[in-house]
Parts: C-alpha cells; sequence; structure tokens
C-alpha cells in the first residue's frame, strides 16, 4: 500500500508500469482535514494523484467516495477523471466495468458521472436497500497485518443512513435520511471473517453505532453469542445510551 511506503510517488509509478491496470479506481473520503483552526484542502493532493496517473498509465480512471458525492460535478471537473461515482459504489462500479469490458452503453448506470459533448452529466444515484445482498469486501486482499502494526483498526460498516441534521456532518446527503442495516447474523459473519484475517481491534465506522437503539442491542448480543475474542469501538450519540445498552456493548468487546 502506498501509505506505507517512504517515497509513495516513486513506488506509484514502479506498480504502475509493473501491474500495467486497465483501470485505475480512486475513493476520496474527505475534502479537508477537518481542522477548524488549521484547515488544510485535501483535493489538491488528490489532483496531483491523478495526474501522476494520467503520466505513467493509459488506464481509465474513476473517482468515487464519500467526498466525492457531497460535490460530483465540481470535483470532477477540477480532478478530470474519465468517470466519476456518485453515492454507494458496490453495485454501480463493477456494472461499469463490466460495460467498458463489453464494450456496451453505460450512460444509463444509476449514480455514474462522465463528460459528454454538452458537458459534465451526473445520473441519479440509486441507494442499495438490501445491504445483506452485497457480498463480504475481499478484505485479505490487503495488508491488514501491516496497518495493525501501524496503529490501524479493522474497520466494517454495518448500516448506511441517518434521519439526524447535525451541522457538520454530511451522511444524510451522502447515504439518506433512513436506516439500511446489515442483520446481525451478517455483521458478526463479517467480524469472523475479519478475525480470521488476524483482526484484533475493529472500528464500527457507522456515523451512530447506537442507533437505532433496538438494532443494536441484537448486534451486540450476537457478538456476544459469537464469543468474538475481538475489541472493538464506535461512534455514539449519547442520547440513545442506557445502562443496558452500554453493558451489552461492554460484554460485546468494546
Amino acid at each position: 500500500a502506498l501509505m506505507f511506503e517512504e517515497q509513495p510517488e516513486v513506488a506509484l509509478k514502479t506498480h504502475l508500469s509493473t501491474f500495467e491496470p486497465d483501470l485505475i479506481a480512486i475513493s476520496i473520503r474527505n475534502i479537508d482535514n477537518q481542522s477548524l483552526l488549521h484547515t488544510e484542502y485535501l483535493l489538491p493532493q488528490d489532483k496531483e494523484f491523478v495526474e501522476r496517473c494520467r503520466e505513467d498509465s493509459a488506464a481509465t480512471l474513476v473517482v468515487g467516495g464519500p467526498a466525492f458525492t457531497v460535490s460530483p460535478i465540481a470535483i470532477f471537473e477540477y480532478l478530470e477523471p474519465d468517470f466519476g461515482i456518485i453515492g454507494e459504489g458496490e453495485i454501480a462500479f463493477p456494472e461499469l466495468v463490466d460495460r467498458i469490458d463489453a464494450g456496451k452503453d453505460w450512460r444509463d448506470i444509476p449514480g455514474l458521472v462522465w463528460r459528454g459533448a454538452e458537458g459534465v452529466t451526473a445520473n441519479p444515484p440509486e441507494r442499495i436497500e438490501d445491504l445483506d445482498s452485497l457480498r463480504m469486501p475481499r478484505r485479505e486482499l490487503f495488508d491488514g497485518q501491516r496497518y495493525a502494526a501501524e496503529g490501524g483498526a479493522a474497520t466494517i460498516v454495518i448500516k448506511q443512513g441517518c434521519p439526524f441534521n447535525c451541522l457538520y456532518c454530511d451522511s444524510p446527503h451522502t447515504m439518506g435520511k433512513h436506516w439500511r442495516m446489515k442483520a446481525p447474523e451478517k455483521v458478526a459473519d463479517e467480524l469472523v471473517a475479519m478475525q480470521e484475517l488476524g483482526a484484533k481491534v475493529s472500528f464500527f465506522a457507522d456515523a451512530i453505532f447506537n442507533c437505532p437503539v433496538d438494532y443494536t442491542r441484537e448486534v451486540c448480543r450476537e457478538m456476544i453469542r459469537r464469543r468474538l475474542d475481538m475489541h472493538w469501538f464506535a461512534m455514539v450519540h449519547p442520547a440513545f445510551l442506557d445502562r443496558e445498552l452500554v453493558e451489552l456493548m461492554r460484554d460485546a468487546g468494546c
């Protein structure tokens, strides 16, 4: 992974020349460093990365991620990739890859952004209602052991959406305002798979872990039932904490 390289620019050039990818996908998580007093905008770094990919590869460039979803047309025009994916890409992205590979028309793919004769076009995205229908992430493709050794935690997302309107958060815009949740059994299955890959600490990357409360209780109970030997942490909303839930979270490894 480039994040572990002392000279990431050199490593990128080497990887592009040896691997010779047909397509490069770039996920953009943040527009800035989230520091009010010392704000640093990150898109110039993304722009530099895109330009380096252009210099050393003829691969098709696709961008996506939460930051891109917040302002897709402006970021697309700034970064100048070949395509963009708004919102959840688990279905739209492989569909785009398949159609490019087959030489089929891709212009009706939900959430797709591209530049045509009349400028940048952005299709409305479609949210995935049944999260259990998605395949489990291929975490074995990444160097999780190295990431853990550097202080990182294995990340899991168990639901999408948020009904609240916090001023500082874009989750309702990027993920929708209603909850879409994985079944507690599926959550535990994923944690077991992470554990089998050597993960000892995990982070629930949901905007709010403990809401809906009944669902969170069931997730914790399933983790306890599976006897998962894993510590974890999450972001919670204080208004939805009670003694029962806190004790369940503790017993589940939090």
